[in-house]
Formats: C-alpha cells, sequence, structure tokens
C-alpha cells in the first residue's frame, strides 16, 4: 500500500480508483461538479466513513465534516481527504 495519494477530481473515472484502493491516504482536489461521481465511488470501495469534506479551508465560512454530511453542491476548489490507516497525518 502506498502512503498519500493526490487526485483531482476529473480523473475519478480513469486511474483514481486504483490509486486509492492501493494508498492508505487520499487527497481528492478541485471536487465541484464531480462531488456525486466522488461519493458513487468512494461508497463502492465502502470508504464514506473514512472520507472527510473540506470546503473553503482557512476562510471564515470553512466547512469541515464527514463526507456522509457534506452538501450536495460543492464549490470547485472543495476536497475530500479519505484515510484508510489508524494514524493519519501525523
Amino acid at each position: 500500500m502506498n502512503g498519500l495519494q493526490c487526485c483531482l477530481a476529473h480523473c475519478l473515472q480513469t486511474n483514481c480508483v486504483t490509486r486509492i484502493e492501493g494508498a492508505e491516504s487520499v487527497a481528492i482536489m478541485k471536487v465541484g461538479r464531480h462531488l456525486s461521481k466522488i461519493r458513487e465511488v468512494i461508497e463502492a470501495l465502502g470508504l464514506t466513513d473514512k472520507a472527510a469534506y473540506i470546503e473553503r479551508a482557512s476562510l471564515p465560512d470553512e466547512l469541515v465534516c464527514p463526507l456522509a454530511e457534506a452538501p450536495e453542491k460543492a464549490p470547485y476548489f472543495s476536497m475530500i481527504l479519505l484515510t484508510k490507516g489508524a494514524d493519519p497525518w501525523l
């Protein structure tokens, strides 16, 4: 299993599924209009409970929540962080 993998949301249907499966942690960036497709992939992999949704990071109206609680629509620069490991990002 590889360490951290980064994917752009629009690449999800090509090689990101394989990268998600083979990684310990994943950052999916520029989620925007791809949120529903990303949710489907993460749900199909059984990893929804391991994923966090972040939008407007470091701004006053920042939102950080579990992916399951994320809104239906996402701004372009939102991201999803997913970790399968017991000790992520230390």
